[in-house]
């Protein structure tokens, strides 16, 4: 019999101990001037979605749009 499965995991905070996008928005937002206001834009959709207040595909793709991330900064992240 053959199946297909689709697991979902969150593992920041979870398997990690942090939240890896707000650690990606760090990496990504390195030397630019609305740093600070940005990664507090980042803090404040990740606990709006958390609770439950903005869905998270929404504010999952506000947040990405904040962040300006490329494949060039995961290297960090990872490490």
């Amino acid at each position: 019999m053959d199946a297909d499965f689709i697991f979902l995991i969150d593992f920041d905070s979870t398997l990690v101990q942090l939240e890896t996008l707000e650690v990606l928005a760090e990496v990504a937002l390195e030397g630019t001037s609305d740093k600070a206001a940005r990664l507090e834009k980042v803090a404040a959709l990740t606990d709006r979605a958390m609770n439950g207040e903005v869905p998270f595909r929404a504010a999952l793709e506000e947040r990405l749009a904040l962040i300006g991330a490329h494949r060039d900064h995961l290297p960090e992240v990872i490490a």
